[in-house]
């Protein structure tokens, strides 16, 4: 319990702005929402993963969820799906899922966002 207790243990409020790279299935997006209730940005690639996350939230104006993940540049990749341990390096999954990559640059710029409060990283790699 220590372990998600400080996963959850930052200085946020309600205007805070938090990105969470690697939604998966938004558990931690979820607990975050419920102690802070702040604005969530929530970048999924794998489209019925994201989709799940924005039936989740739905109706909820501050967590908005993305279709796509957020790199160095703006491509095209494949990822190796395999649940929590799929991969873009390793042939792991049963699966390969064409994934939209956006460069994070443009995508700060693009929605004129001036802070991010915090940045949770759960990504398979790239």
């Amino acid at each position: 319990m220590v372990i998600l207790t400080l996963r959850l243990n930052y200085q946020l409020d309600e205007n805070s702005i938090v990105f969470d790279l690697g939604g998966y299935v938004a558990d931690w997006t979820s607990r975050i929402w419920g102690r802070y209730k702040c604005n969530i940005f929530v970048f999924e690639p794998i489209p019925h993963l994201s989709e799940q996350i924005r039936n989740k939230f739905l109706g909820n104006e501050k967590i908005k969820v993305f279709n796509f993940g957020l790199s160095n540049e703006t491509k095209k990749i494949n990822i190796n799906y395999l649940e929590d341990g799929s991969s873009f390096h390793s042939n792991v999954g049963k699966q390969v899922i064409e994934c939209q990559i956006k460069s994070i640059c443009d995508f700060i710029s693009e929605n004129k966002i001036e802070k991010i409060d915090l940045i949770k990283i759960n990504t398979e790699g790239d």
